[in-house]
């Protein structure tokens, strides 16, 4: 294999699973791990090329590839919500507490199999934002 992975928790990331991760999921000593990595795998012909691969195929940076970015992130996810098997049209609401819980599309959870809400986050920095739980 010409590549060693490293998937990295950083900053204010972390790790939400209690299952078992592989060693290279770390959010700490990635300094050690990368330098435990000696042998050499690419030529420096080789590095040059995958960069300059890379360089080319980039979009600019600018606000508008962000946005696009966000905008395609989200419908991705929201198609990916509606290619779930058990996911149904019929929308009820809980008028008990419309606050937090919003309508249900009788979407169910992956884990346990019961069916999930749409809520809204009331503290934190996603305060205001829908999630499903």
């Amino acid at each position: 294999s010409y590549f060693h992975s490293l998937i990295a928790f950083i900053g204010e990331c972390e790790i939400k699973t209690k299952d078992k991760l592989p060693d290279y999921v770390m959010s700490s000593g990635m300094a050690s791990y990368v330098l435990s990595k000696q042998e050499v795998l690419l030529t420096d012909a080789q590095v040059i090329n995958i960069v300059n691969k890379i360089e080319a195929g980039r979009f600019e940076k600018s606000w508008q590839t962000n946005k696009n970015h966000r905008d395609y992130l989200k419908q991705k996810g929201e198609n990916l919500l509606s290619d779930q098997p058990n996911m149904q049209t019929e929308t009820t609401t809980d008028d008990k507490d419309s606050s937090s819980n919003q309508a249900t599309e009788g979407i169910t959870c992956p884990k346990c199999g019961s069916e999930m809400v749409k809520r809204v986050a009331k503290s934190g920095k996603r305060a205001g934002q829908a999630f499903w739980g």
